[in-house]
C-alpha cells in the first residue's frame, strides 16, 4: 500500500495480515479494527482485500476496502467461485487495474479455479482447470489491457484483456513472450536463461468442466510448465450463480 498524505512519497505502508498498516521508516503501526473472521489478504494501492469467514455456514465473502476513504466494495462476483473451499484453502493475490469499478484479478492455491477475473456488478471470467499459462501463475500485474503473468517456470505470458458487449471481462488470447531455458547440469552462472518467442491464439471459450475443489500441489510435484507451444486456448467459464 502506498504512503499517503505524506511527504516522503515512494515510501510504502507494510499492510499485516490482522489489519494493520506499518509505516516506514519510522514503523508507526496504524490499526484497523477488524473482526477476528476477517482477514486481509492481499492489498492495490490505497486498497486492500479482505476475506471473512462465516464459521458457521462456512462460507468466505470478500470486499475491497480503502481505508483513507472508507469505501466498501464487496466482491460478489468472487464469493460465487470461492465462497465454499477447502479450509486450506489461501488467496495468493488480488489486484484491482485501477478504480474499484474496474477489473479485479485473483489468484489462489485452489486449481480449479487458477485465475478469475471480476468486475462489480458484472459476470466473472475464470480460467479452465489445469490448462496452460493459468495454473502454474505465481505472479502477475496489470499494464494497460494486458496482465502479465510469471509462471513457475519463470515462463512470461501476456494475458490480453477484453470484455463483451454486457462489460464482462473476458481473455481474447495468450502470448508466451519469454520462455526460460533450463540451466545445464544445474549451473547458473555464464547461461543466457531467457529465450524470446512469438505468436498467439485465440478460440472462443468451451463450457467449464466439472472438477472437485482440490488443492494446487507444491512446487516439488511439477518442476516446469511442460508447455510446447508460443500460444494457448483462451479456455475459460462465467459464475453459474450468474
Amino acid at each position: 500500500m502506498r504512503l499517503h498524505g505524506s511527504p516522503r512519497q515512494g515510501l510504502p505502508w507494510i499492510v499485516l495480515e490482522y489489519g494493520a498498516y506499518q509505516a516506514l521508516p519510522d514503523s508507526t503501526v496504524h490499526q484497523l479494527p477488524l473482526p477476528w473472521t476477517m482477514t486481509c489478504v492481499s492489498a492495490t494501492n490505497d486498497w486492500i482485500a479482505l476475506d471473512h469467514v462465516d464459521y458457521a455456514a462456512q462460507k468466505h465473502t470478500y470486499t475491497m476496502y480503502n481505508h483513507f476513504s472508507r469505501v466498501t466494495v464487496p466482491l460478489p462476483e468472487l464469493d460465487s467461485f470461492i465462497g465454499k473451499v477447502h479450509e486450506k484453502f489461501e488467496i495468493r493475490k488480488v489486484l484491482m487495474r485501477s478504480t474499484p469499478d474496474d477489473l479485479v484479478a485473483v489468484t489462489g492455491n485452489i486449481w480449479k479455479y487458477p485465475l478469475i477475473l471480476c468486475r462489480p456488478g458484472k459476470r466473472a471470467w475464470v480460467a479452465r482447470p489445469l490448462v496452460m499459462p493459468y495454473f502454474r501463475i505465481i505472479d502477475f500485474a496489470f499494464l494497460g489491457d494486458m496482465l502479465y503473468a510469471i509462471t513457475k517456470a519463470e515462463n512470461l505470458y501476456a494475458i490480453h484483456l477484453a470484455e463483451d458487449d454486457e462489460g464482462n471481462p473476458r481473455v481474447s488470447f495468450v502470448k508466451r513472450i519469454t520462455k526460460h531455458t533450463p540451466y545445464p547440469n544445474g549451473d547458473r552462472d555464464d547461461h543466457d536463461i531467457w529465450m524470446g518467442t512469438t505468436g498467439n491464439y485465440n478460440e472462443d471459450a468451451p463450457d467449464q468442466e466439472d472438477a472437485p475443489n482440490e488443492l494446487v500441489g507444491d512446487d516439488s510435484e511439477i518442476d516446469n510448465d511442460n508447455d510446447h507451444s508460443n500460444a494457448y486456448n483462451v479456455q475459460a467459464a462465467t459464475s453459474p450463480f450468474s
